[in-house]
């Protein structure tokens, strides 16, 4: 009978780390995925347009002092 307790006590202590970090995982998932899906489908405030150059563009160059 104490080999079972003793078994028991044994095994308690892992099997209550794993409930814990489970739960910890579903009340984080639960918590923040939302939040994260809801960030990456909105679309961004300010679209820098890349690509080429449109047709009312002018080229405009510097000159450098050493003529690069």
């Amino acid at each position: 009978m104490l080999f079972w307790i003793g078994l028991a006590l044994m095994l308690s202590v892992p099997l209550i780390g794993v409930f814990g970090a489970l739960t910890f995982h579903v009340r984080v998932v639960r918590r923040y995925v939302p939040l994260l899906t809801r960030i990456f489908q909105e679309k961004p405030l300010f679209i820098v347009p890349r690509g080429q150059a449109g047709s009312d563009e002018e080229r405009v160059t510097f000159g450098t002092p050493d003529g690069l």
